[in-house]
């Protein structure tokens, strides 16, 4: 079963995967912004969980295009520092299964290399150098260091059930001044900032373990007959090693620059400085002459594949069911879910919701939408009270006496 990276294994350049060894599994980005990411905080398919939220005075910015997977609108939070108002603050936590990483920046000089209670620094120049460092020494947290001359600056990382929370002048009660806590560990003080902070989220993924790869691109299989070895993708005629200061002629081992030594058949090549054949020698059924080597004509690959520069390369149309071939690799249909299912703005299959509205004239029980107007009642004896039945007496009576009357006065 293939286990998902740690969020600094695949993390630069941004989306480039790996195939896992058993071809199973792969990342899917958030297709949301960070925005987004709050505002939905809970629902089936999202990044955070219920109770992730922002408080006090803050602003919404937009970053640079390309800086991450989430979409560069409404990916920076800032927390500003207020007078009169209540500070920025925030508070959010990964769902199960995803992962995030995040780029926090504050006026306070060295504020995070100083607070920090574990983790790797290097000069803000010098990032790049430090992912080998992050990616083995999980978890952990980049801070810059040296830094008293300029904004202070770190990344981290999270998880599924990790959680970062800053509350820029502790005016929250219910918000940690600064806590960026993976695995259980807190790597940073509870220390408020007291200046404005910038949480810029660079991307949002969540592990697809149902995701199958295309097969891998295998190397040419080329069957040479008896006689003939592969050399360079090509079938070549054997020939028998000679001794130091002797060459094979075409028929034995002849001495270096001695004309005298060339088999019947050959002829010495004074530009060449080897024995020649006299005449074009032949190859078996199936191969050419080519540089004076029989070579296979046409090499095999095996079926799905072609051969293209030497190599077999799978067919495009090898893509499993519901992916389609990008740039050589089969990337799974987004914009299709399974049925009962729909895609949620942030690239995730999430199950339907059951209707809550019917048409006019029904109404709904269980989920299902069914008619207002009950059915017709099938044939039933009809059961007759004994009150009801001595009212039917007395008007069956009352006729008959009508009747008698009637008849009695026409005589």
């Amino acid at each position: 079963m293939s286990h998902p990276p740690n969020p600094y294994e695949e993390l630069w350049p941004l989306r480039e995967q790996t195939r896992p060894a058993d071809g199973k599994g792969r990342w899917v980005y958030s297709t949301g912004t960070f925005k987004d990411a709050f505002t939905y905080a809970g629902d089936s398919g999202t990044p955070f969980v219920l109770g992730s939220k922002i408080a006090g005075w803050h602003e919404w910015q937009n970053t640079v295009e390309g800086a991450g997977s989430i979409p560069s609108s409404k990916a920076r939070l800032k927390l500003k520092d207020a007078i009169y108002d209540p500070s920025g603050a925030t508070y959010f936590k990964l769902q199960d299964g995803w992962q995030g990483l995040f780029y926090i920046k504050t006026l306070n000089n060295d504020f995070f290399e100083d607070e920090a209670i574990d983790s790797v620094s290097s000069n803000w120049d010098d990032f790049q150098g430090s992912l080998e460092m992050l990616e083995g020494n999980w978890p952990t947290v980049w801070v810059q260091d040296d830094a008293e001359y300029s904004d202070s600056r770190a990344i981290f990382a999270l998880e599924g059930g990790d959680y970062a929370s800053f509350d820029v002048d502790h005016d929250h009660a219910d918000i940690a001044q600064m806590r960026v806590r993976i695995h259980g560990d807190d790597y940073f003080s509870n220390t408020a900032t007291r200046d404005a902070i910038w949480v810029t989220c660079l991307w949002l993924r969540k592990w697809d373990a149902t995701y199958d790869w295309p097969p891998e691109i295998v190397d040419p299989v080329v069957n040479c007959n008896a006689g003939f070895h592969l050399v360079g993708g090509v079938c070549v005629a054997y020939a028998p090693e000679c001794p130091d200061g002797s060459f094979w002629n075409g028929y034995t081992c002849a001495i270096l620059d001695d004309e005298a030594s060339c088999a019947t058949g050959y002829s010495w090549d004074n530009d060449l400085q080897v024995c020649v054949s006299d005449n074009i020698p032949d190859c078996e059924e199936g191969y050419h002459l080519h540089n004076g080597v029989c070579v296979i004509d046409t090499p095999t690959c095996p079926e799905g594949s072609t051969l293209i520069d030497g190599v077999c390369v799978v067919d495009s149309t090898t893509c499993p069911e519901g992916s389609t071939m990008i740039d050589g690799v089969c990337v799974i249909d987004t914009t299709s879910c399974p049925v009962g299912q729909h895609l949620n703005q942030f690239g995730v299959c999430v199950p339907n919701e059951a209707s809550t509205e019917c048409e006019t004239g029904f109404h709904l029980e269980d989920g299902v939408c069914v008619a207002d107007i009950d059915p017709e009642p099938e044939d039933e004896e009809i059961e007759v009270s004994g009150f009801a039945m001595m009212l039917i007496l007395l008007g069956i009576a009352g006729v008959f006496y009508v009747s008698y009357k009637m008849m009695k006065k026409g005589e």
